[in-house]
């Protein structure tokens, strides 16, 4: 199966197109009785050959272990505690994992790998969970052994009916009852080459909650993280999971933990719940690698100890970020490539600005615009913009830094891009019978800036003149261009008609 017929005379680059289009992938069919033996350890392992048959439920079984151009796929209905392990086969690859399940109260490890093993779906991993009974909640596991990971290349799809969590994390070892987590797996990773994707079902008429659990040393979605809700409060994403209340682990084995994604979308709320690794003083890094613009708001929680960085690599030019807070804040923004526009009522910590394309965006408390104040504890700014927007006399975006508000020692292209137009403020001076009107942009504790070290972007018929560096206030005061009287642009008009004239003459 899977073999491409080859014709000699094509050419290498022929051959290639050829070969990507006319593979042929095996559809294998788990074979065992789930509803019988649903025991983590009772059914085969999802890595040998013997556990699957070819084509359909029915089919013969497989000669070989699952490879790289099998889809897999489960079905069952399930109501006793039951889970799924890849097995001592080595490296696993497939393309495809389709798992179908109905599942009871009782917990579900949907896929877990075993120790020193790389996991490759090839394709996609989709998971539908419903409710097999009455029963409120599902417990769904997806676990990483240690020094192992998880690579999807295509997108991970979740399927989800009724209240249902599911965690993705390192594997736990527990001690005997009552089950104190006695070990926690090191130096684990799941990987998303696409995008990470959430399908809410109703159940009796409503939305009920998912909990979406992380807990890996590395977790990665190269593409766009869709939390969306169908209904406010159904959808909690915990970023660093708490393994248990019973933690009896000697020695430290926590670990900091890095999230990269291509980009973060929806509404869903976010929380920190780690407390063991909080009391150690560990760390999430949120690393975004966006090449689209993307926007999340809801509320943020970290009552854990927990430092929390939140840094921007854009991928692209276009690569943008939008993180509102509705509550909450972090203890530290990076910004390298790329725009990440940020709304806070909280301190975000210190800022670090830097790259030519870097930029800082002030956002609104919500999509519509609005204006709001962004506080960090410090800042230092290599190189890269800060947009800001003024709406109205009063009403414009602002920063305030705590402590220092710094240039770095090879700083260079230091810009503030100002949104306001010549019109709007022509009517503003109007109003206010003036001919400028000063606007506090950010306050500092202090700076080791002065004039000329920060150029400033404004529109057209604008002029702006930037000050204060010297009194913990940077004050940008706005004016019109100058206009020519009538009388004076006629008698200019009237000079130029002359000249021309004259000219005509010789």
């Amino acid at each position: 199966m899977k073999i491409l017929t080859v014709f000699p005379f094509f050419s290498l680059f022929f051959f290639i197109a050829a070969s990507a289009q006319d593979l042929e992938y095996a559809d294998l069919y788990y074979n065992n009785d789930l509803a019988a033996s649903p025991g983590k350890w009772e059914h085969g392992y999802l890595g040998e050959a013997k556990n699957w048959n070819v084509g359909s439920v029915d089919g013969p079984v497989s000669e070989s272990n699952p490879a790289q151009y099998d889809n897999l796929w489960v079905s069952a209905t399930i109501t006793s505690q039951t889970g799924f392990v890849t097995g001592w086969v080595g490296d696993m690859n497939f393309h495809d994992f389709n798992m179908d399940l109905a599942l009871g109260s009782t917990p579900a490890d949907l896929f877990c790998t075993v120790e020193n093993q790389s996991v490759t779906a090839w394709g996609s991993m989709n998971f539908t969970i419903t409710p097999a009974d009455t029963a409120d909640g599902r417990q769904t596991n997806i676990l990483v052994e240690d020094n192992s990971s998880i690579s999807v290349k295509g997108d991970f799809n979740l399927n989800v009916t009724g209240n249902t969590s599911l965690r993705i994390s390192s594997s736990l070892d527990y001690g005997d009852d009552p089950w104190p987590v006695v070990g926690i797996s090191q130096n684990s990773s799941f990987v998303v080459g696409g995008d990470f994707n959430i399908v809410q079902n109703l159940r009796n008429g409503v939305y009920q909650p998912l909990d979406l659990k992380i807990n890996t040393a590395f977790f990665g979605v190269n593409g766009v993280m869709d939390v969306t809700q169908k209904s406010a409060g159904s959808i909690n994403l915990d970023l660093k999971t708490q393994f248990s209340s019973n933690m009896q682990v000697e020695g430290d084995e926590s670990y900091d933990s890095n999230i990269s994604l291509g980009g973060l979308r929806g509404d869903a709320n976010i929380l920190l719940s780690d407390t063991y690794s909080g009391a150690a003083g560990r760390s999430v890094y949120i690393s975004f690698t966006n090449s689209t613009a993307e926007e999340w708001s809801g509320n943020f929680t970290n009552e854990t100890g927990l430092k929390t960085h939140i840094e921007m690599f854009a991928s692209s030019s276009s690569g943008e970020q939008t993180m509102r807070f509705q509550t909450g804040g972090v203890d530290s923004v990076a910004i390298v490539s790329g725009a990440l526009n940020l709304y806070s009522t909280e301190s975000m910590g210190s800022l670090s600005l830097s790259g030519a394309d870097a930029r800082l965006g002030i956002a609104g408390q919500n999509p519509t615009g609005d204006f709001s104040t962004l506080r960090f504890s410090s800042a230092e700014w290599s190189a890269g913009t800060i947009e800001m927007d003024i709406i109205a006399v009063g009403m414009h975006d602002a920063i305030a830094v705590e402590g220092a508000f710094d240039k770095a020692a090879s700083a260079s292209g230091l810009f503030i891009e100002l949104n306001v137009d010549a019109y709007d403020l022509g009517i503003w001076l109007d109003e206010e019978g003036v001919d400028y009107i000063d606007f506090d942009l950010i306050t500092f504790g202090s700076t080791n800036m002065k004039d000329g070290d920060i150029s400033v972007v404004v529109r057209d018929g604008v002029i702006c003149e930037l000050f204060g560096f010297d009194t913990g206030t940077l004050t940008a005061r706005l004016s019109l261009q100058a206009v020519p009287e009538p009388a004076a642009f006629a008698a200019a008009l009237g000079a130029l008609a002359l000249i021309f004239a004259a000219r005509g003459k010789r």
